[in-house]
């Protein structure tokens, strides 16, 4: 259960990363 959340976590983590870089660039 809890490893499911942090795995969410890690994907939303993940996309506002990319949508930051694509920002940047």
């Amino acid at each position: 259960m809890i490893a499911r959340y942090v795995k969410e976590q890690d994907k939303e983590y993940l996309q506002l990363h990319q949508n930051l870089q694509l920002s940047l660039f």
